[in-house]
């Protein structure tokens, strides 16, 4: 049945708005829960749509927040606003979860929390509540929202539809909001003029001149809260007569004037009042009347205010529009300013809430104090080590504000600088980076600082010219702090890497120039220094040459025990693991790299190392834990709004894909990559589009797909890239061009001596041998292959050995049991382009294939076969959804379509469904 809507009175003008609303908490009461984001600018109504939600849910228990330009740098702020009317059910949650919300609110000494478990805590935190009554979340002004609290709202809001929890949210168009984008929104304009006429009639008191009123209506552009506002700035008189008119000005700047107007006319205790508010907005009426108290004004003071509707003041408070905060913040003088943060320190006690008060005290501070200062740099490091890098930057600029010695000053400007490209702000961290005054003879801070500029360029551009950035950095370092220059000359290694063939030949002398200049045991003998020799000479004198050292700092990382090293450099020595053809290692790096990620809390490196994870995967034909690898990889991406990596989902699509809209979609990957310069990525993208033209035999194109990818020898993908162009060449007559090819190939495999590179050098030779000495060679790549992990790889063989037997007059026999092979393991890993390839040459030569007796995942979504792939393994449905950050209920509605679906029952049959293979941690 649907909610009761009692008769409530309806805005002017927002039929459409309002109807949206009660379509989503009629779906909402039934059990389907979802979200709204209004969009407008300020005072388009948003504020008063949330108000007209609120009537609406009779029956709904209503969780309010709205965000605070004073406190979008501290971390969950708002989210500890958000959950204070369920913080009893925290001790109910998960253990796991109930600790990293515990973190992430400050109510235990705990001091990282787990974002995605924090999130994943507020979730069931609202389905636990929704148990008993629907659950309304209306969140104001969201792109004032600390982003730890925007991103949790947005990880809830996208796993709702299954509970009995709307989430309404109002924000203005802005680069925070922007986060918001994959939410259904509902953008909201101005009135139109006829119900702009009528609310501006319906609230002037006294004769309205209608040119007057016609004017309003046009500058006011339909804006309720300007209409009402404009109104409310005049006197009946001067509206009727004509002459006060306001001028066309923007509608925040007009309204803000027009508060400080109003402001002016009030007492000046009320004004101080108002100040003392908005300089603590976190809504507590009672620290509010201890300040007064303690300034001496009495209760009274707030009478005006409230009466003109600027505030109200109950159990919490609230401001009628976050101009009036921002107004009565700025209209007094900053004697009354510092006075309050003063009176609102020493009301805040260390013990509880040390960050806050260390935060006033610097507000308050009249000229350099290193004590102050001193309590804001330690403010900043328990906000670092509770994952607010923008409130650790926050602080550490205050601090550095109030530092007495230029040197530290300068010091403690880099460190915010530092934590504002953390915290994704490049542009606020080379701001600050250009207000440093590094003292004459502070030359490394200098190099530090230069060195940061080349990061941010770099992590923006991700091109060439931030690599020379890099470079010239480590050289300037490199007489001051070895270690500092060759911690950065990695940097510039890994961005020549990233960039690939857009980086000029004399880029990778630049680098062997840099590192040779550095003195001598700069960086110490071990796994970092073998990597990057290793790595150098690999760019130089190719792969052959640099095995032995590459080999090594494979094998002493694989022995880091302790963990030592930068777990954002890892990627590099899975590349390294990936050229050996050492996929024992290989695979241990990335684990150790999705591991360490996960525990430090560390989402980038976490999205990067599931992304190589998905590789392994695929390389070992498990292509559902692939895919499940690359959507949390996205999911990652999504959450903290980056870039998200693609060459695991351009390489799962080529071998996936069967249909048109495969190479379409790989084009066109491709040519945004090109557009980008992002060389890896092209080359990955010629790779996925010669897998993808060889498994639906279109074997000229994947020739000239392969021979592009080939033409930058990628670190890392070699290996995948010449088997696509050998069996194309084979397939057009081509052998002469690939000679170089198998000659390289030929050095690499007794460089790298694995069954990996044996096998697939084998059956490359078999693919362009003459008569029947291809057969023992397609025999022998099988047999090593079969010893590897590489199951796609080997499938794969087996279809070109069916299909040549195919060819040979009287081996029929032979061909139908090999294709049959490949094809029951190119179905059950989901390669359905070649299972296709093998289909179609059963039937050349008579045969069908075996039918498949049991049901298989290929209908499921990514997310369905994930859930299914973790109860098939026998975890409980609140042990699936703590793995996937959902709530028990979703997982439920989950199970009901995947059992539909697959034509089953019981959880006790999903064990049996082809590709769901068993669960492996990271």
């Amino acid at each position: 049945m649907p909610l009761p809507v009692g008769a409530h009175s309806s805005l002017l003008g927002r039929g459409r708005e309002s109807e949206a609303l009660k379509r989503l908490l009629d779906a909402t009461w039934l059990g389907n829960g979802g979200a709204l984001v209004l969009r407008g600018e300020p005072g388009i109504g948003k504020s008063a749509l949330l108000h007209q939600a609120s009537q609406y849910a009779e029956g709904f228990s209503v969780l309010r927040v709205e965000g605070s330009e004073f406190e979008t740098d501290l971390a969950f702020a708002a989210l500890h606003q958000l959950c204070r009317p369920l913080i009893d059910g925290i001790a109910q949650l998960p253990g796991a979860q109930r600790t990293a919300l515990e973190a992430a609110l400050a109510l235990s000494d705990e001091s990282t929390p787990h974002r995605f478990r924090a999130a994943l805590a507020v979730l069931s935190l609202f389905a636990e509540a929704a148990a008993e009554r629907p659950v309304l979340c209306l969140v104001d002004d969201a792109h004032w929202l600390d982003e730890e609290t925007l991103h949790t709202l947005c990880f809830v809001a996208r796993r709702v539809g299954s509970e009995r929890v709307a989430l309404v949210i109002a924000a203005r168009e802005s680069g925070k909001a922007a986060m918001l984008a994959p939410l259904p929104s509902l953008p909201i304009g101005g009135l139109d003029d006829s119900s702009a006429r009528s609310l501006l009639s319906s609230r002037v008191v006294g004769p309205l001149d209608p040119r007057v009123c016609d004017r309003i209506v046009v500058e006011a552009r339909g804006n309720p809260l300007a209409l009402l506002d404009l109104s409310h700035s005049e006197t009946p008189e001067r509206l009727a007569g004509g002459f006060a008119v306001p001028s066309p000005r923007p509608v925040a700047m007009t309204l803000e004037e027009d508060y400080r107007k109003r402001l002016e006319c009030l007492p000046p205790d009320t004004q101080l009042l108002l100040l003392a508010a908005a300089a603590e907005p976190t809504g507590d009426s009672s620290l509010l009347w201890r300040v007064m108290h303690r300034l001496g004004i009495d209760a009274s003071a707030a009478e005006p205010a409230q009466e003109d509707g600027l505030i109200t003041i109950d159990t919490r408070v609230r401001f009628r529009h976050p101009l009036v905060r921002s107004a009565a913040y700025t209209f007094v003088s900053g004697r009354d300013r510092r006075r309050v943060h003063q009176a609102l320190a020493e009301e805040t006690p260390a013990a509880v809430d040390p960050d806050r008060r260390a935060w006033h005290r610097g507000q308050a501070a009249l000229a350099p104090d290193e004590g102050t200062a001193a309590d804001l740099h330690a403010a900043a490091n328990r906000s670092r080590a509770r994952g607010g890098a923008a409130a650790a930057a926050a602080f550490l600029t205050l601090a550095a504000s109030l530092t007495p010695d230029p040197g530290r000053r300068a010091t403690r400007i880099l460190e915010a600088a530092q934590a504002k490209h953390d915290a994704g702000s490049p542009s606020v961290a080379l701001d600050l980076l250009r207000s440093m005054t590094v003292p004459a003879d502070a030359h490394t801070l200098a190099a530090r600082a230069q060195s940061l500029r080349a990061q941010i360029a770099f992590d923006s551009q991700r091109d060439d010219p931030s690599v020379q950035l890099l470079l010239r950095a480590a050289r300037n370092m490199a007489r001051l702090d070895g270690e500092a220059a060759a911690r950065t000359l990695v940097e510039a290694l890994a961005g020549v890497v990233f960039v690939g063939r857009f980086a000029p030949a004399e880029r990778r002398d630049d680098i062997t120039r840099a590192a040779a200049a550095l003195p001598r045991g700069t960086v110490p003998e071990g796994a970092l220094d073998t990597l990057f020799r290793g790595t150098i000479t690999r760019m130089l004198d190719g792969h052959v040459a640099a095995a032995p050292l590459l080999r090594k700092a494979v094998r002493d990382y694989g022995r880091d025990v302790e963990h030592r090293h930068n777990v954002g450099w890892l990627w590099i020595v899975g590349s390294a693991a990936m050229d050996l053809c050492d996929e024992v290692a290989w695979a241990a790096l990335v684990d150790r790299h999705v591991r360490l990620a996960r525990r430090a809390g560390a989402l980038t490196a976490l999205q990067v190392g599931l992304s190589y994870q998905a590789l392994v995967h695929l390389h070992t034909g498990a292509f559902d834990r692939a895919s499940a690898c690359a959507d949390e990889a996205a999911l990652i991406a999504e959450t903290i709004d980056s870039p998200p990596l693609s060459a695991s989902d351009l390489t799962l699509d080529a071998w996936r894909g069967t249909d048109e809209q495969v190479g379409a979609r790989l084009e066109l990957r491709l040519m945004e990559a090109e557009a980008a310069r992002e060389g890896r990525l092209v080359t990955v993208g010629h790779y996925a589009r010669a897998v993808y033209l060889n498994s639906i035999g279109s074997y000229d194109e994947a020739f000239r797909s392969a021979e592009l990818a080939a033409a930058d020898d990628e670190m890392g993908f070699h290996a995948w890239i010449t088997p696509e162009l050998v069996e194309a060449a084979a397939a057009t007559g081509r052998a002469d061009r690939v000679r170089s090819t198998m000659a390289d190939l030929r050095d690499r495999t007794v460089a790298n001596d694995t069954d990996w590179a044996r096998g697939l050098e084998l059956r490359c030779k078999a693919l362009l041998a003459d008569g029947l000495g291809a057969d023992a060679l397609f025999r022998d790549a099988i047999a090593h292959l079969a010893r590897s992990a590489a199951r796609a790889q080997c499938a794969r063989t087996h279809l070109l050995y069916g299909e040549w037997l195919s060819r040979i007059a009287g081996r029929r026999a032979e061909a139908v049991t090999q294709l049959h092979t490949a094809h029951a393991m190119l179905i059950a890993m989901g390669a359905h382009g070649f299972a296709l390839r093998a289909k179609k040459a059963l039937k050349a030569v008579g045969e069908e294939p075996h039918a498949i007796a049991v049901p298989t995942v290929d209908h499921l979504t990514p997310q369905e076969r994930h859930v299914a792939r973790l109860v098939a393994t026998g975890l409980t449905t609140k042990e699936a959804a703590a793995e996937l950050f959902v709530s028990p209920r979703t997982v439920d509605a989950h199970l009901r379509n995947i059992f539909r679906k697959l034509g089953i029952d019981s959880r006790r049959q999903l064990k049996g469904v082809a590709g769901l293979v068993p669960r492996v941690s990271a």
